[in-house]
């Protein structure tokens, strides 16, 4: 099941959206633009991120990038970048998992690439 703006005839969804028991596999998917990240992905990843929190089901969210690349970034210049459309704006800064079955205490990410990483300084390649 997928969720993001509604594409357009010829247009593929740039974000799609999958349960695999408790685990939300968010996944960019511009990979023709290496999943740079334009208005519309932006969006798209903000309303599946809500989505996963919102389920008590899910446990684990993985954000992954569909292609060679796992993202390019922001969209700076692709034929895609959607810069003269406008999107409602909607902040999603916190989300509190305080109470929670299963939650346990902060602890740092472990990033696990299988592509080059743009902006952790190739830390997280996979070997």
């Amino acid at each position: 099941m997928t969720e993001n703006p509604t594409p357009t005839s010829g247009e593929q969804e740039v974000v799609t959206y999958e349960l695999r028991g408790p685990v939300a596999v968010v996944t960019m998917n511009r990979p023709e633009y290496r999943n740079a990240q334009n208005s519309a992905m932006t969006y798209a990843l903000d309303a599946a991120f809500v989505r996963a929190v919102e389920d008590p089901a899910v446990k684990v969210i993985v954000l992954a990038g569909n292609g060679k690349h796992f993202s390019a970034g922001h969209d700076i210049g692709t034929p895609g970048r959607d810069v003269d459309q406008h999107f409602d704006n909607k902040a999603v800064l916190w989300w509190d998992h305080v109470g929670r079955e299963g939650a346990t205490s902060a602890s740092p990410a472990s990033p696990r690439c299988t592509s080059a990483c743009a902006g952790d300084g190739g830390r997280s390649r996979s070997p």
